[in-house]
């Protein structure tokens, strides 16, 4: 409920996780997802290009690359938009 009571208070901040999220991306539950995000939005250029470009596209440019994040992953666990990609497998929780 904190997470996501802090989601909604700082959007730009907080990643939300909930069951559609973790349907997405594997999680099982919120534990270590901070990190997992942290990772990928600082190491993965692939993955923030992305981000990117659908930020582009759907002209949101004043939206964070989180919040685009959420909403896409919330758009693939409710829809099944696309292949499952998965964020810190190989990263220890």
């Amino acid at each position: 409920m904190r997470v996501a009571f802090m989601a909604r208070k700082r959007p730009a901040l907080i990643p939300i996780y909930d069951s559609v999220v973790g349907k997405a991306t594997g999680f099982a539950n919120a534990d270590g997802t901070w990190r997992a995000w942290r990772h990928a939005f600082t190491t993965d250029t692939a993955f923030t290009s992305r981000l990117h470009f659908l930020r582009s596209a759907a002209g949101l440019e004043r939206v964070s690359l989180l919040r685009i994040l959420d909403v896409t992953l919330w758009m693939h666990g409710t829809h099944g938009v696309g292949e499952q990609e998965r964020v810190g497998d190989t990263e220890e929780a």
